[in-house]
């Protein structure tokens, strides 16, 4: 089909895998490869860049997640060439989500949910959302029960998941009964609503870890959670901010403020590295170690007067 439009490409042999070991490719094996995909060589115009055709929901500029790290065959006209294709850094495979939490005097409030998502998340949220999803508000009524129960979706918009050439986007807003917790007169509210998918990592001891850790791909998350509370609230603890940097590893920050009637938490997190060597294991299991305590931490607010079971 390139050819046919006068667009010079070489096919390429790969292993498409999610949790990619190191591939030194030596020995002439067909299990080295199960899928093909594209080369499109440089040109004075543009780089050169690779094309998966069964990713149908994937940006030009983002290779399906499970080609990406592989070493792969071109088959050129004039033999076979061995190539290495980089992951994404994390920068282009972001979490990127926006919450706007309204509470009145019971905890039972209205959010607005803005997802700007790239890289992979940006491919999933295509496929949840893009096409004639009937059942959307249940899809995301199922996605955001893990952070706020039951919840009831009023209304979703999206840009137009179809049309790979414009950026994913998706907003909506839904009810929630219950958006804060008792602790005596006080109640208190989470720092983080998207889980990092952390908790398994790094759980070995470092001198009893034996081999290099091997993850996924790099991504990011970039969060920012407005609670805009009932007049009257009063905040009695905001958390410290965090940071914790674990150079060419991970990267994460963390900030409560309180503006006025509202309380923002920002919240960024970079993982840089998809395989944690030996050596650096101790020092990223230390950093993931303070990353989610912080992820743990609550903001204690006192309700006002009147609040059931308040003052």
């Amino acid at each position: 089909l390139l050819a046919e439009i006068d667009v010079e490409a070489v096919p390429v042999l790969i292993r498409a895998q999610s949790v990619r070991p190191d591939e030194p490719l030596e020995a002439a094996l067909v299990e080295h490869f199960n899928h093909c995909i594209a080369y499109l060589p440089p040109t004075d115009e543009r780089g050169g860049y690779y094309l998966d055709a069964t990713a149908d929901r994937n940006p030009v500029g983002y290779l399906r997640a499970d080609d990406q790290g592989a070493r792969v065959l071109h088959v050129t006209p004039d033999g076979g060439e061995l190539h290495d294709i980089a992951f994404a850094p994390a920068e282009d495979n972001l979490l990127r989500r926006r919450y706007t939490l309204q509470l009145d005097e019971h905890g039972r409030g209205l959010v607005r949910f803005e997802d700007e998502s790239n890289g992979q998340y940006g491919v999933i949220l295509r496929y949840r959302y893009g096409g004639e999803q009937g059942d959307a508000d249940k899809v995301l009524a199922g996605e955001l029960g893990r952070a706020f129960g039951q919840v009831d979706v009023g209304r979703i918009e999206t840009s137009d998941l179809e049309d790979i050439t414009t950026d994913a986007r998706l907003e909506a807003e839904f009810s929630a009964l219950r958006l804060w917790t008792s602790e005596g007169d006080l109640r208190s509210l989470p720092v983080t609503l998207d889980d990092l998918g952390l908790s398994t990592l790094a759980v070995e001891l470092p001198d009893t870890r034996l081999y290099d850790l091997v993850l996924d791909r790099p991504f990011g998350h970039e969060t920012l959670a407005r609670w805009e509370l009932p007049e009257g609230t009063e905040a009695v603890r905001l958390p410290d901010d965090v940071l914790v940097e674990a150079p060419g590893l991970l990267d994460y920050h963390q900030e409560v403020r309180e503006v006025e009637g509202a309380i923002e938490v920002r919240r960024r997190f970079a993982l840089h590295a998809r395989r944690i060597s030996r050596d650096d294991y101790a020092v990223f299991r230390e950093a993931l170690r303070e990353v989610q305590v912080a992820e743990q931490r609550t903001i204690l607010v006192r309700p006002p007067v009147g609040e059931e079971g308040g003052r």
